[in-house]
Protein backbone atom coordinates (compact mmCIF):
# COMPACT_ATOMS: atom_id res chain seq x y z
CA UNK A 1 0.00 0.00 0.00
CA UNK A 2 1.24 3.19 -0.65
CA UNK A 3 2.00 6.03 1.86
CA UNK A 4 1.78 8.64 -0.99
CA UNK A 5 -1.28 10.13 -2.52
CA UNK A 6 -1.75 13.01 -5.15
CA UNK A 7 -0.86 16.10 -3.41
CA UNK A 8 -3.91 17.70 -2.38
CA UNK A 9 -6.17 14.71 -3.11
CA UNK A 10 -7.71 12.40 -0.82
CA UNK A 11 -6.94 9.19 -1.78
CA UNK A 12 -10.62 8.38 -1.54
CA UNK A 13 -10.67 10.52 -4.18
CA UNK A 14 -8.21 9.12 -6.70
CA UNK A 15 -7.55 5.48 -8.02
CA UNK A 16 -4.15 5.04 -5.73
CA UNK A 17 -3.26 2.46 -2.67
CA UNK A 18 -3.72 4.90 0.50
CA UNK A 19 -1.23 4.67 3.95
CA UNK A 20 -2.94 2.89 6.50
CA UNK A 21 -5.52 4.86 9.02
CA UNK A 22 -8.35 5.73 10.82
CA UNK A 23 -10.70 8.13 9.95
CA UNK A 24 -12.13 10.43 11.79
CA UNK A 25 -8.47 12.01 12.72
CA UNK A 26 -9.67 15.49 12.16
CA UNK A 27 -12.17 15.11 14.83
CA UNK A 28 -10.89 15.33 18.62
CA UNK A 29 -14.05 12.67 19.43
CA UNK A 30 -13.26 10.65 16.32
CA UNK A 31 -15.51 7.77 14.75
CA UNK A 32 -16.75 4.54 16.77
CA UNK A 33 -17.04 3.17 13.69
CA UNK A 34 -17.82 3.50 9.53
CA UNK A 35 -20.09 1.39 7.19
CA UNK A 36 -18.92 0.80 3.57
CA UNK A 37 -21.30 -0.28 0.97
CA UNK A 38 -19.92 -1.69 -2.52
CA UNK A 39 -21.64 0.30 -5.67
CA UNK A 40 -19.65 -0.71 -8.11
CA UNK A 41 -16.15 -2.43 -8.37
CA UNK A 42 -13.27 -1.90 -10.49
CA UNK A 43 -12.50 -3.70 -13.36
CA UNK A 44 -9.12 -4.52 -11.36
CA UNK A 45 -7.60 -3.80 -7.94
CA UNK A 46 -9.13 -2.16 -5.22
CA UNK A 47 -8.54 -4.58 -2.26
CA UNK A 48 -9.77 -3.33 1.24
CA UNK A 49 -7.91 -3.75 4.02
CA UNK A 50 -7.95 -4.54 7.52
CA UNK A 51 -5.43 -4.34 10.02
CA UNK A 52 -6.23 -5.53 13.38
CA UNK A 53 -4.64 -2.88 16.17
CA UNK A 54 -4.34 -5.88 19.00
CA UNK A 55 -2.29 -7.89 17.11
CA UNK A 56 -0.20 -4.35 15.77
CA UNK A 57 0.19 -3.52 19.46
CA UNK A 58 1.32 -7.16 20.62
CA UNK A 59 3.70 -7.25 17.75
CA UNK A 60 5.46 -4.03 18.45
CA UNK A 61 5.49 -4.54 22.29
CA UNK A 62 7.75 -7.59 21.47
CA UNK A 63 9.63 -6.02 18.61
CA UNK A 64 10.01 -2.46 19.03
CA UNK A 65 8.80 -1.47 22.48
CA UNK A 66 10.13 1.51 22.65
CA UNK A 67 8.59 2.99 19.66
CA UNK A 68 5.10 1.79 21.17
CA UNK A 69 5.74 3.78 24.07
CA UNK A 70 6.47 6.66 21.98
CA UNK A 71 3.34 6.38 20.42
CA UNK A 72 1.22 6.88 23.35
CA UNK A 73 2.56 10.58 23.53
CA UNK A 74 0.31 13.25 22.51
CA UNK A 75 0.93 14.81 19.09
CA UNK A 76 -0.72 18.14 16.76
CA UNK A 77 -4.07 17.37 15.47
CA UNK A 78 -5.63 19.72 12.58
CA UNK A 79 -9.32 19.76 12.37
CA UNK A 80 -9.31 19.64 8.89
CA UNK A 81 -11.85 20.94 6.96
CA UNK A 82 -13.43 21.77 10.21
CA UNK A 83 -11.69 24.71 11.11
CA UNK A 84 -9.05 26.72 9.91
CA UNK A 85 -5.51 27.14 11.72
CA UNK A 86 -7.27 24.58 14.99
CA UNK A 87 -5.30 21.94 16.50
CA UNK A 88 -5.82 19.35 19.03
CA UNK A 89 -3.45 17.24 20.58
CA UNK A 90 -3.91 13.46 21.21
CA UNK A 91 -1.77 10.29 20.71
CA UNK A 92 -1.75 7.74 18.25
CA UNK A 93 -2.64 4.98 20.73
CA UNK A 94 -4.05 5.04 24.35
CA UNK A 95 -5.84 2.77 26.12
CA UNK A 96 -9.40 3.41 26.71
CA UNK A 97 -12.59 1.09 28.56
CA UNK A 98 -12.52 -1.09 25.72
CA UNK A 99 -9.17 -1.66 25.17
CA UNK A 100 -6.33 -0.04 22.62
CA UNK A 101 -7.86 3.15 20.97
CA UNK A 102 -5.85 3.51 17.74
CA UNK A 103 -5.81 7.18 15.65
CA UNK A 104 -3.65 7.76 12.57
CA UNK A 105 -2.90 8.73 9.50
CA UNK A 106 0.57 10.01 8.87
CA UNK A 107 0.69 12.25 6.28
CA UNK A 108 -2.25 13.91 8.38
CA UNK A 109 0.21 14.33 11.56
CA UNK A 110 3.06 15.54 9.31
CA UNK A 111 1.01 18.66 7.67
CA UNK A 112 0.21 19.16 11.37
CA UNK A 113 3.67 19.75 12.22
CA UNK A 114 4.64 21.63 9.80
CA UNK A 115 1.43 24.10 9.86
CA UNK A 116 2.41 24.62 13.73
CA UNK A 117 5.94 25.02 13.44
CA UNK A 118 6.36 21.66 15.64
CA UNK A 119 8.53 19.45 13.55
CA UNK A 120 7.86 15.94 14.59
CA UNK A 121 11.31 14.42 16.52
CA UNK A 122 13.39 11.82 15.27
CA UNK A 123 12.14 9.27 17.80
CA UNK A 124 8.28 9.97 16.82
CA UNK A 125 9.01 9.55 13.16
CA UNK A 126 11.00 6.47 13.65
CA UNK A 127 8.14 4.82 15.73
CA UNK A 128 5.79 6.19 13.09
CA UNK A 129 8.06 4.05 10.77
CA UNK A 130 8.19 0.47 13.28
CA UNK A 131 4.33 1.36 13.49
CA UNK A 132 4.01 1.33 9.11
CA UNK A 133 6.35 -1.77 9.38
CA UNK A 134 3.61 -3.72 11.51
CA UNK A 135 0.70 -2.48 9.28
CA UNK A 136 2.53 -4.19 5.75
CA UNK A 137 3.40 -7.45 6.73
CA UNK A 138 1.23 -9.45 5.32
CA UNK A 139 0.56 -12.15 8.08
CA UNK A 140 -1.45 -9.60 10.33
CA UNK A 141 -3.65 -8.01 7.20
CA UNK A 142 -7.65 -9.18 6.47
CA UNK A 143 -7.82 -8.37 2.66
CA UNK A 144 -11.15 -8.64 0.79
CA UNK A 145 -12.86 -7.19 -2.08
CA UNK A 146 -16.73 -6.01 -2.32
CA UNK A 147 -18.64 -6.52 -5.00
CA UNK A 148 -21.67 -4.43 -5.90
CA UNK A 149 -24.37 -4.49 -2.50
CA UNK A 150 -21.51 -6.00 -0.32
CA UNK A 151 -21.61 -4.27 2.72
CA UNK A 152 -18.50 -4.13 5.50
CA UNK A 153 -18.45 -2.92 8.79
CA UNK A 154 -15.54 -1.31 10.23
CA UNK A 155 -14.49 -0.78 14.23
CA UNK A 156 -12.40 2.90 13.69
CA UNK A 157 -10.84 2.36 17.22
CA UNK A 158 -9.28 -0.89 17.20
CA UNK A 159 -8.83 -1.68 13.26
CA UNK A 160 -6.93 0.29 11.06
CA UNK A 161 -7.36 0.13 6.83
CA UNK A 162 -6.22 0.93 3.44
CA UNK A 163 -6.79 0.19 0.18
CA UNK A 164 -4.66 -0.99 -2.55
CA UNK A 165 -4.67 1.03 -6.46
CA UNK A 166 -7.06 0.05 -8.79
CA UNK A 167 -7.91 0.58 -12.44
CA UNK A 168 -11.57 1.25 -13.88
CA UNK A 169 -13.05 -0.20 -16.80
CA UNK A 170 -12.29 1.62 -19.62
CA UNK A 171 -14.66 4.16 -20.47
CA UNK A 172 -16.49 4.08 -17.36
CA UNK A 173 -18.58 7.26 -15.89
CA UNK A 174 -18.66 8.44 -12.77
CA UNK A 175 -21.61 7.40 -10.36
CA UNK A 176 -23.25 11.05 -10.31
CA UNK A 177 -22.99 11.48 -14.51
CA UNK A 178 -25.08 8.17 -14.53
CA UNK A 179 -27.27 9.24 -12.46
CA UNK A 180 -27.41 12.61 -14.46
CA UNK A 181 -27.71 10.82 -17.60
CA UNK A 182 -28.62 6.89 -18.15
CA UNK A 183 -26.19 5.55 -19.91
CA UNK A 184 -24.89 1.60 -21.03
CA UNK A 185 -21.30 2.33 -20.29
CA UNK A 186 -19.58 0.90 -17.16
CA UNK A 187 -19.59 2.75 -14.00
CA UNK A 188 -16.12 3.96 -11.93
CA UNK A 189 -15.54 2.05 -8.61
CA UNK A 190 -18.21 3.90 -6.23
CA UNK A 191 -18.49 3.84 -2.76
CA UNK A 192 -21.36 4.73 0.08
CA UNK A 193 -19.74 5.69 3.47
CA UNK A 194 -21.26 6.26 6.85
CA UNK A 195 -19.40 7.41 9.77
CA UNK A 196 -20.93 6.78 13.22
CA UNK A 197 -19.80 7.69 16.63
Amino acid sequence: VSTQSTWGARYSQTNQGGSFHTDGVNLESGYDCFMLQCISAAQSGGQCILVDGLSVYKQMQATAPDALATLQANLNWEWKGIYTDRYYQQPIFKMGPNGIVWRYLRPYLQEAAAKTGTPLSAETLGAMDELDRCLSDPALQFRYLLHPGDITFVNDRQILHGRTAFEDFPNAVGLEEALAQPTDRPLKRAMTRIWLG
